[in-house]
């Protein structure tokens, strides 16, 4: 096929039951105007966008594809140039308009899933992650959403990259864990009415606690309740006018073993996306 679409288009309902080849289209440049372009439509047969940008996913919002689908790959650098370029044109096309806006970003959350699907059925777990990205941002921007879950959203995506990233977790965990030893290192010793740093003593004593302290954390969640627990932290605890440890920084280290928890289920289910493990 070869032709160019210019302003609302649609194949709304169709039925396409020989292969569909879109190489030479050309799609309209608003995002807008690709708002559910194959909306219900069925491909029968292979249906290849090879070479084809179209601007806005919401174009594939209900497509059916009984068989193969090959969408045109620009790369992981241009796809999200284009995606943020679509993103904000649409933005500003519907600002002011929440009707417009629902629909807009509701079926370019379809689309997204559509597309992610089809990746899912060949195994390109690259574009398979990038349009499940694509779907939760696109989530985000809709007018029904709660900001708890918007923020739930943009939260997920900064400490995982929406459960993509193996690594990106584990460096929140070891930034935490330092974080934990260095606040304690710092407060201790104003609490003991000393110098944070004693040079008679190698390590510090209250460094080593507070690296001990900031470790089982991680490792023994809600230990730091047990009554015996000041007795592993004899410097922490005496810094602290003991015998056990103030509520604060029990509160405190009970939020860090929750936050230790959430980083290493993410990287755990990024882990299992990677290599598919069921």
């Amino acid at each position: 096929m070869e032709a160019q679409f210019s302003g609302k288009t649609t194949f709304e309902g169709a039925e396409f039951k020989g292969a569909a080849f879109f190489k030479n289209c050309t799609f309209p440049e608003s995002p807008t105007d690709n708002l559910n372009i194959f909306r219900a439509t069925r491909f029968r047969e292979l249906a290849s966008f090879r070479d084809v940008e179209i601007s806005s996913f919401a174009a594939f919002n209900e497509a059916r594809f009984s068989k193969s689908l090959i969408l045109h790959d620009p790369g992981e650098k241009r796809a999200a140039e284009l995606w943020k370029n679509a993103l904000n044109a649409a933005k500003a096309e519907v600002k002011g308009e929440d009707k417009a806006r629902e629909a807009y970003f509701g079926a370019l959350q379809g689309g997204c899933r559509v597309l992610k699907q089809e990746m899912e059925k060949i195994a390109d777990q690259s574009r398979e992650h990038r349009y499940f990205r694509y779907e939760l941002i696109a989530r985000r921007h809709r007018t029904g959403i709660s900001w708890a879950e918007k923020v739930a959203s943009q939260i997920y995506g900064a400490l995982s990259d929406y459960g993509h990233s193996i690594g990106r977790p584990l460096l929140w965990l070891g930034g935490l864990f330092l974080l934990m030893i260095l606040g304690v290192f710092l407060i201790a010793p104003i609490e003991a009415e000393t110098l944070g740093f004693n040079l008679t003593a190698s390590p510090h004593p209250v460094l080593a606690d507070s690296f001990a302290l900031s470790w089982q954390n991680i490792f023994k969640p809600g230990a730091v309740w047990d009554a015996r627990f000041p007795d592993t932290v004899p410097a922490l605890a005496a810094a602290f006018h003991g015998p056990g440890l103030p509520l604060w920084l029990k509160s405190f280290s009970t939020l860090q073993s929750a936050l230790s928890l959430l980083l290493i289920f993410l990287s755990g289910v990024a882990i299992r996306r990677k290599f598919r493990i069921s």
